[in-house]
């Protein structure tokens, strides 16, 4: 599972109402490592085509921690519901509408 935390900019230059943090499978196809389809239309693909030095190291530290912190994220946004404060939009997309 691939989690996209990092979508303040297209929040901010691109749409107000965009999620917050996106989650899909790895799916490798070539340097392509994955991809989800949101309800608006707007198809978003990761790709593997450059990586800064270091970061297979950085991201094999993050490995054993992600599945904790997908609940705890998870948890959050799902508790903003309850309360009347956020929206999780569908299943992979947190903080959006759907």
């Amino acid at each position: 599972m691939m989690i996209d935390f990092g979508l303040g900019n297209v929040r901010r230059g691109y749409r107000r109402d965009f999620p917050w943090a996106i989650a899909c499978d790895v799916n490798r196809q070539g340097a392509m490592l994955g991809g989800v389809a949101l309800p608006g239309g707007e198809t978003i693909v990761w790709k593997d085509d450059w990586q800064s030095p270091g970061s297979a190291e950085e991201l094999a530290r993050y490995a054993p921690h992600m599945d904790q912190l997908y609940l705890q994220y998870d948890s959050y946004f799902r508790q903003a519901i309850f309360n009347g404060t956020g929206s999780l939009g569908y299943t992979g997309v947190f903080g959006g509408h759907a």
